[in-house]
């Protein structure tokens, strides 16, 4: 299954809600270029993204490493068989 936004991938067991609601910041030069080199540096693929899970913080982070730790399970005991 593909990736979507932040390096997550879609399982049959995960649900996607639709996002409705957008948030607009100013920044300097300056400082969107740090936050897109953070952005990039850290492994996500929009700004979005890398802003959302910021924001959102621990619970984001947590959930994208449970589902990282699940697919590597995964690949693990697809290695046993």
């Amino acid at each position: 299954m593909g990736l979507h936004r932040g390096g997550f991938k879609q399982t049959k067991c995960v649900k996607l809600m639709t996002r409705t609601k957008k948030i607009d910041i100013r920044v300097k030069r300056e400082e969107f270029e740090q936050i897109t080199r953070d952005s990039n540096l850290k492994g996500y693929d929009s700004l979005s993204s890398y802003l959302r899970a910021l924001a959102l913080g621990r619970d984001f982070a947590m959930g994208k490493t449970i589902i990282e730790t699940n697919l590597l399970v995964k690949k693990l005991m697809e290695r046993e068989d």
